[in-house]
């Protein structure tokens, strides 16, 4: 059967409609703003850390907004471990200008936690976090580490910490 020409039109225009509707979603790409990684291991015994960065212990990491109010998504991960009674965690608390990134939770996220053996499980682990950044200029993300609930050791290797701008 031959179609007609209104109705080459019609799937013309449902076509387009359909790649418009596409088009204008909420979808939007991040830019890469800053990242910094660190492959030594870090381990400790005490509780409100300012995690190295990078090999060279650099404790914060700088990066650039070109304007106000400006969504920023960080993301760390980690080799994690930690010592201390089951149930016990190690704490992951990301600070963008000494502010805490969303979702502020203090000490409350659980970057991983531990089995009461007294040896480390390692685990790959990841915290994500979004914050709006008031004013354009150049900012800082610094990684908090604490000790939770009664865990005596923490563990973080083979860290990478990303920032992206929307």
């Amino acid at each position: 059967m031959m179609k007609t020409s209104s109705t080459r039109k019609f799937s013309i225009a449902i076509a387009v409609f359909m790649a418009v509707v596409a088009l204008g979603s909420s979808a939007s790409a991040e830019t890469l703003a800053a990242s910094a990684t660190r492959v030594s291991n870090d381990s400790d015994v005490t509780t409100h850390v300012f995690k190295a960065l990078n090999d060279a212990g650099a404790t914060s990491l700088a990066f650039k907004t070109g304007s106000a109010n400006r969504l920023v998504k960080i993301t760390y991960n980690a080799e994690c471990g930690v010592l201390g009674p089951t149930g016990t965690w190690i704490s992951v608390t990301i600070l963008v200008d000494g502010v805490e990134a969303n979702p502020q939770n203090n000490i409350d996220f659980a970057m991983c936690t531990s089995t009461g053996t007294g040896s480390f499980l390692w685990v790959g682990a990841v915290r994500q976090s979004l914050i709006r950044v008031p004013a354009a200029g150049t900012h800082n993300v610094q990684i908090v580490v604490d000790l939770v609930a009664g865990a005596t050791n923490w563990w973080l290797g083979d860290t990478s910490l990303v920032v992206e701008t929307q």
